[in-house]
């Protein structure tokens, strides 16, 4: 597997970008689906999921720096 599948300029693409990326949107167009079956709306499915995306790039950053501290420190 290639860890960069192609750039755009001086961005990157990685192979593991484009697979979270797709399974996102797997999982978000299944629940989009499946949604009016158990009485939901659709519309608020895709609204979560938004939130849910958000608030998982931010937490996995947030967990990346405090699990390397030193990484991060000044010189």
């Amino acid at each position: 597997m290639h860890p960069v599948l192609f750039r755009i300029g001086d961005l990157a693409v990685t192979s593991y970008g484009v697979a979270l990326t797709l399974g996102f949107a797997a999982g978000i167009f299944l629940a989009y689906r499946r949604a009016p079956a158990r009485g939901l709306d659709g519309e608020r499915i895709l609204d979560i999921s938004i939130l849910i995306i958000v608030t998982a790039l931010l937490g996995s950053r947030a967990f990346y720096v405090a699990a390397h501290p030193d990484y991060f420190r000044p010189p």
